[in-house]
């Protein structure tokens, strides 16, 4: 406990002794770069990513065979198909990454378009069976 209360007063110590413009000019400098990093760091978590056709079919192909990596179709809206794509954390395995890709219609085959759109039909279906009663035998 003396260790760290004497270290700390060799911080403080330091940090008066050096020029007074070295210590504001550093404050200035981390007041002004903050809101830029938060703000890029923000904005790059929410975006959807957009992705080629072809890694768009390769990760809807793999969905949930993967370690570490889950996908979800989400659906279709203006002329884009989207998806959710899940990554598990390296370092804590109780946190997932989430990224939305999306990637144009035009750039899939039509036989694996129709299969998607044949697939959020089959989820509405599921949907709205789960949620009616079930007859009595």
């Amino acid at each position: 406990m003396e260790r760290d209360a004497d270290n700390c007063r060799r911080l403080r110590l330091w940090q008066f002794q050096r020029p007074s413009s070295q210590r504001s000019g550093r404050n200035e400098m981390t007041k002004k770069l903050m809101p830029i990093m938060m703000l890029m760091f923000l904005s790059g978590c929410n975006e959807p990513k957009q992705v080629s056709g072809t890694d768009f079919k390769r990760e809807y192909e793999l969905r949930n065979n993967q370690t570490m990596v889950s996908s979800e179709y989400l659906g279709e809206k203006d002329g884009k198909v989207f998806l959710r794509r899940k990554t598990m954390s390296l370092v804590n395995k109780d946190k997932w990454n989430e990224e939305i890709w999306f990637t144009g219609t035009n750039n899939l085959d039509a036989a694996f378009l129709a299969a998607l759109r044949k697939e959020i039909v089959n989820q509405a279906s599921e949907a709205i069976g789960a949620g009616a009663p079930q007859p009595q035998r």
